[in-house]
Formats: structure tokens, C-alpha cells, sequence
């Protein structure tokens, strides 16, 4: 099973052991706020800390924070969506090309990493073998605050309850077809519940029951009671989200892992699927009403919730108490696997791969040899023991 790392890539050096703090550099490579706000978080939890934080990202903060220094790399946030193009192209032309490539860029990185935090809980990701230097920390993103005062009332007076639509900081919903917006918003015309749309510009001729926002303070919206369904792309933070707060999903994932989240969900018992291609007036009102009217969504996702929620500490605290911990031991070298020492041959298994054909090869030359024999003895004794005729 996939492992989310809490960012593409994300790199934390500690330049200088002190007995209370720590000199970190955090390298965030990916130029997508989505993969920027669980180290972000992270790092300034660290900052408060005492340990003194630089970190390279595309997302300065606008107030300085204690002990914590940005290094701006804004421009590369126009990279993004020229990178997930070129990401799917590659993707399609050449999967084992890619796959190499990025091998070759990490395993420098991967085989000199002392800790791994990922992005993952067993009541989202399923259970799989961890070593002890991987530590899951799914949920550490996720904080509430008071709902702006527009928001706070549309919910409040939501009787009939809410759905909300959101496909994340990097899609945008104004760049779907015009009549897969206008299929949309038929379906949420026919429901009795509001509708809440993270929706970039103007949308004209929406429904009575749909409020468009360009911006939602999605775990705050979540978080309210009223909320009954969350229409998705079903990336992981919007995922861990959901089930933080117990909230079943429609979802529609667009590319990477999102087509795994919801695939698990839906396995899980707390999400309808949708293919974008497939996303039309009826098949967004078929999925709606499922999610809407059958109590196990519900249920199902209450019951991730609280496997969520069922920790001996916060991920914040786990993952703080495990950073603090390799800054403490130098490294930590007892956390890695001994399999990362492993010759390329030892782990490739080439050495027993090769004394296993060794063996077989033996074995069908020694099985040859003896079949030749045994046809050999078989036609020489023919040859003996069949009589001669006499010559009349």
C-alpha cells in the first residue's frame, strides 16, 4: 500500500546539536500550498519551541514568527500546473522512465533518512508493517477556529442541513465545462439541502439554496454540525478531514492519489465514487441522494472519526517527540532497518536469485544426464536381447 509522505519532499537538517535546541533547514520542494501546510505547521510548532527554523518554500508568512526565517521562492508557484501536465504526459508515455528517474534523484536522500513522517492513519489508509523510523501522523494539519460571521449564519440556519464542494487548493471549478457546471447546478437545484461551493469567480443563475465563495475555511466548515455530505476531489488532506469530523464524501478525484483515496473510501463504507467523465445532472443527484438517505455513509465515516481521534497522542505531539527525539540522539542510527545497508545485489536479491537458477540448472542438467542414460541402457538392451533370424 501507498505511503503519503506529509510532503513530496521535505527535508529537515539539523546543522547544530544544542542540549535545548536545534539549528533546522526545511527544503519544500513542491510549489503547491496543500503539500506546504503539514511541514509549515510542523516547523513553526518547532519555532516555538526554541529550535531556530529556515525554511525554503513558495508561501512566506506575512508576520514574522519567533525564531523561524523564511526563504521565498514565490516564482516557482506557476510551476505547478505546468508540472502536473508534464507529470501526466510522462506518465502516459514512458511510467518505468519516471519511476527510474525518481529512484535515482531520492536514493541518496531515501538511504540517509533518519525519520519519515507520513501522512497517514490506519482509519484512512488501512494497516500495513511500519519500522520503527516511520512514524504516522495523519491529522496534524487539522485545527478549527471561529467561522467568519457570513458563513457561521448560512450554516446555522441550514436546517435541512449542508452539502459542500470543494475541489481543492490546486483544481479549480471554474475550469470545468460549461455543461458540467451547468449539469451541477441542476442537481443541487433539486435538493432540499443548501449548498455551500468553493467556486473562484462569479457563477450566474445559481440556485437559491447555493452560496458561492472563492475561499472556504474548509476544517472550520467541516467541523459544523449541520454539514451532511462533502463533494470532493478527494485529496489526502480533504480526506483526513472528513473523517476528522465524520463527514461522508462524494467524491471525484482528478489525478494521483486522489483516485486511491476514494477508492478506499468507498471500499471503507463512507464515500460514493464518481468519474469526472461520468459527472452529469444524474449521476451527481444518484450519488447525493445514496449519501444522503442511507445512515451507514454516516455511520461508516463516524466510525473512522473516532479510530482517528483514539490516540495516545496527537499526531502534533507524536511527530514533535519523535523529530525532538533524532535531534537528541544524533540521528538516531537504532530507528533505520539493517536493510537499508544492504548491497544493490542483497536487495535486489540477485544473489539468491542467481544460486536459485544455479540449483535448477543443476538440477535439469543432473535429470538430463540421467534421462540419456536410462535411453541409452533401455536401447542397448533391446538391441541384445532381440534374436537373430537365420539365413534360410
Amino acid at each position: 500500500m501507498k505511503i503519503e509522505l506529509f510532503s513530496r519532499i521535505i527535508l529537515i537538517t539539523v546543522l547544530e546539536i544544542g542540549a535545548e535546541s536545534a539549528n533546522i533547514l526545511v527544503v519544500n520542494s513542491m510549489p503547491s500550498y496543500s503539500h506546504f501546510i503539514i511541514p509549515f505547521k510542523l516547523t513553526k510548532e518547532l519555532a516555538s519551541r526554541g529550535h531556530h527554523v529556515t525554511s525554503i518554500n513558495a508561501y512566506p508568512q506575512r508576520t514574522k514568527l519567533p525564531n523561524y526565517t523564511d526563504v521565498p521562492v514565490v516564482e516557482n508557484i506557476p510551476l505547478i500546473e505546468d508540472i502536473q501536465i508534464f507529470r501526466n504526459e510522462a506518465k502516459n508515455v514512458c511510467q518505468r522512465i519516471e519511476r527510474y528517474v525518481q529512484d535515482a534523484e531520492m536514493v541518496q536522500v531515501l538511504y540517509n533518512t533518519s525519520l519519515m513522517l507520513t501522512n497517514s492513519h490506519v482509519s484512512v489508509s488501512g494497516a500495513i508493517p511500519l519500522v520503527p523510523s516511520i512514524i504516522e501522523i495523519g491529522g496534524l494539519h487539522v485545527t478549527t477556529k471561529r467561522l467568519p460571521d457570513d458563513l457561521q449564519t448560512f450554516l446555522d440556519n441550514a436546517v435541512e442541513g449542508v452539502i459542500v464542494f470543494s475541489m481543492g487548493s490546486n483544481l479549480k471549478c471554474e475550469d470545468l465545462k460549461l455543461e458540467t457546471r451547468e449539469s451541477i447546478l441542476k442537481a443541487f437545484s433539486k435538493i432540499k439541502q443548501k449548498v455551500l461551493w468553493k467556486y473562484e469567480s462569479n457563477l450566474p443563475d445559481t440556485p437559491e439554496n447555493v452560496k458561492i465563495s472563492p475561499w472556504l475555511p474548509q476544517q472550520d466548515v467541516l467541523a459544523h454540525p449541520n454539514v451532511k455530505v462533502f463533494v470532493t476531489h478527494g485529496g489526502r488532506l480533504s480526506t483526513i478531514e472528513a473523517i476528522y469530523f465524520g463527514v461522508p464524501l462524494v467524491g471525484i478525484p482528478v489525478f494521483g492519489d486522489q483516485l486511491s483515496n476514494i477508492a478506499t473510501a468507498a471500499a471503507d463504507g463512507y464515500a460514493v465514487k464518481i468519474n469526472l467523465e461520468e459527472l452529469s445532472e444524474q449521476t451527481l443527484s444518484s450519488a447525493l441522494n445514496e449519501v444522503l438517505t442511507n445512515p451507514r455513509y454516516k455511520e461508516a465515516a463516524q466510525e473512522r472519526s473516532n479510530l482517528l481521534h483514539d490516540q495516545l497522542l496527537t499526531p502534533m505531539e507524536s511527530a514533535i517527540f519523535w523529530v525532538e527525539h533524532v535531534i537528541r540522539h544524533r540521528g538516531a542510527p537504532h530507528l533505520k532497518t539493517a536493510g537499508v545497508d544492504l548491497k544493490w545485489y542483497q536487495r535486489e536479491m540477485v544473489d539468491v536469485i542467481v544460486f536459485l537458477l544455479a540449483v535448477v540448472t543443476i538440477m535439469v542438467f543432473v535429470i538430463c544426464i540421467v534421462l540419456k542414460k536410462l535411453w541409452y541402457i533401455l536401447n542397448h538392451s533391446e538391441n541384445v536381447t532381440t534374436p537373430k533370424k537365420k539365413i534360410q
